[in-house]
């Protein structure tokens, strides 16, 4: 069953269309000689639109005898290429019937290999089985019909072997973070991911290490201030101030200096009462306790 022509091609078709070609050419290229060098003037503008009409309606008929001959030429042709279609037409039909059925054995001879890998891998994984799924590892290629299985099988060995020697490494290490290298490691299967992971950990330690001195240092400064301000801090006395010198009498503090004295009671918190106790002696604002009796008095009115 093959295609045969009745009669060769050559026997077909015509070698050429002849037509008057060479006269045709040679007389357009004499008298449009002129047209080279032209230079449309107010002169000479209706000629050169007249010139223009008939070049058109010369060129149109030249034109209008290749679409004859194109038309006439492609009957033969268009009615062959029919019956070209309508026979490929039938032989696609069957193709595509066994282009599906191949597509189903593929995906079965497919699918049988990958369970067998798949079996493979399930026997050697052991330990491994929770931490490394067979999706994980499974390449597509191991399916090629190009691919020895053999070679599947041994790249899943040289897995398992690196596996172990990997993660006896960070094992070896003894390192706080051990864990997270593991878990960063069966993520990756990627040795170089758990080193990573040791590096941001340990950066992370030093990081806190540092916040921690910082903060230590901060609260020694603190507490240095603080001693500081103690020292220089009046005796407390009950609720009231009792200066560390014993304060002197008004008429003496008015012999060194004109004073005014001004009784007024403040309310405040703790943190405050010690923050206003600055504020006066750093102002150098001389202050005696209130008499206990007035204090008293004034309480008792304002129950």
């Amino acid at each position: 069953m093959e295609f045969k022509l009745e009669k060769p091609i050559e026997q077909l078709l015509p070698q050429s269309v002849d037509f008057n070609y060479e006269q045709l050419k040679s007389d357009l290229q004499v008298s449009l000689e002129k047209y080279q060098n032209m230079v449309v003037t107010k002169e000479n503008i209706k000629d050169a639109k007249d010139d223009r009409a008939k070049l058109n309606k010369l060129r149109t008929s030249i034109d209008d005898q290749r679409k004859v001959i194109k038309k006439a030429w492609n009957v033969p042709y268009d009615a062959f290429e029919r019956k070209v279609k309508e026979l490929t037409g039938l032989i696609g039909e069957p193709i595509d019937t066994i282009d599906k059925q191949l597509s189903v054995y593929e995906d079965q001879r497919k699918a049988e290999k990958r369970e067998e890998i798949e079996e493979y891998f399930d026997e050697k994984i052991g330990c491994y089985a929770d931490l490394i799924p067979f999706d994980k590892i499974f390449d597509p290629r191991w399916l090629n019909v190009s691919f020895d299985i053999k070679k599947a099988k041994a790249t899943i060995d040289d897995l398992i072997k690196r596996v172990e020697v990997d993660e006896k490494a960070i094992k070896d290490l003894e390192v706080e973070c051990e864990q997270q290298m593991l878990d960063a490691y069966f993520q990756t299967l990627d040795l170089s991911a758990a080193m990573a992971e040791k590096k941001r950990f340990e950066d992370r330690i030093m990081q806190l290490a540092e916040l921690e001195r910082q903060r230590q240092a901060k609260a020694q400064k603190a507490a240095e201030e603080q001693r500081k301000l103690e020292a220089s801090k009046p005796e407390k006395q009950g609720d009231f101030v009792k200066a560390k010198t014993r304060p002197q009498p008004i008429e003496k503090i008015t012999e060194i200096e004109e004073l005014e004295m001004i009784d007024i009671r403040v309310f405040v918190t703790p943190e405050q009462k010690q923050e206003f106790k600055q504020f006066l002696i750093q102002q150098k604002i001389k202050f005696v306790p209130v008499p206990k009796g007035d204090s008293k008095k004034w309480q008792s009115k304002t129950a």
